[in-house]
């Protein structure tokens, strides 16, 4: 069975681009459905998968009290694998036809307040470390354009224009597309580029990454990772990543008239309905604000009113 799994992941890699961790993710749900059937059939072969088995697999995955998200995700892997099979001509039925799809709750990305992202950004101005330098360049950035993390690491020199404020990203299936970055960017970008050639000069290091270790090599997801979390510790939000910046840059600029399709292009996302969760996003703020500003909004029970 692992013979179509490999081949399936090796059309993901070399024809839908897929990233390194989609591969991965599809690894692992993949390889989860072959070792069940494995256990519980007596001829595991993909000819033989069927309905009852994708049900048996998904009850037991909910049994095992797995989130309505994991067993989406995997389901949704299956969907696919499935679909290239047939695609391909290596097997006869696709027993995920007319499967229902597992729904999941919508939930709303965390987000920072635009006070509270204004005083990390803010803070430190006077600072002369080379990692408290890159840390400044690399949150002003992520917050300025709401780029992907694995965009982030992929920009180049080359891609940077400090004239007209736009840098070129490498996004999803190698889609490139041009972001503009706001004047509070460009000054801690210049900042870092001075830093940035010291350091190649000191570690007598190559590189054409923007952003760079402290050895001269490109900057890598779980740097980044550690430098958001660092960044964002002294805030009360459930989730500090570049992902929560990424979420505040797109609710900000939706909240201050943005039109919600420029926001889509600016978030590389294929499709207006990945963007329209920001629309949600911004309704419950309205929603939250209204009934704590307005005097009417809510039912009173003082005793005033039980006269």
């Amino acid at each position: 069975m692992k013979d179509l799994l490999e081949l399936f992941l090796r059309y993901q890699q070399l024809e839908r681009n897929a990233s390194p961790n989609t591969i991965a993710a599809y690894r692992r749900d993949l390889e989860q459905f072959i070792s069940f059937v494995n256990t519980n059939s007596s001829d595991a072969n993909w000819d033989h998968v069927d309905k009852m088995n994708i049900r048996e697999y998904l009850s037991s995955l909910a049994e095992s009290a797995h989130s309505k998200g994991t067993m989406a995700r995997k389901s949704a892997a299956l969907r696919s694998f499935f679909k290239y099979c047939m695609k391909r001509g290596h097997l006869r039925l696709n027993p995920m036809v007319n499967m229902p799809t597992i729904k999941t709750e919508k939930r709303l990305p965390k987000m920072l307040t635009e006070p509270d992202i204004i005083s990390i950004l803010n803070e430190n101005d006077e600072i002369v470390a080379s990692d408290d330098i890159l840390s400044k360049a690399i949150m002003e950035f992520l917050y300025s354009t709401g780029i992907r993390v694995s965009e982030l690491v992929g920009i180049k020199i080359s891609d940077l224009d400090l004239n007209q404020n736009l840098v070129k990203v490498t996004g999803k299936g190698n889609k490139q597309r041009i972001v503009p970055f706001g004047a509070e960017s460009k000054i801690s970008l210049i900042n870092w580029l001075k830093k940035r050639s010291e350091i190649l000069l000191e570690t007598s290091q190559m590189s054409t990454s923007l952003f760079i270790t402290s050895k001269g090599k490109p900057i890598y997801r779980e740097r980044v990772y550690h430098i958001v979390r660092r960044k964002l510790s002294p805030l009360e939000v459930s989730q500090k990543s570049p992902h929560t910046l990424r979420h505040s840059f797109a609710t900000h600029m939706l909240d201050h008239g943005a039109d919600v399709r420029i926001i889509k292009d600016l978030l590389g996302h294929s499709s207006l309905a990945a963007t329209q969760v920001y629309t949600h996003l911004s309704k419950e703020q309205i929603r939250k604000t209204y009934h704590k500003a307005h005097p009417r909004a809510n039912n009173k029970t003082s005793e005033e009113e039980n006269v």
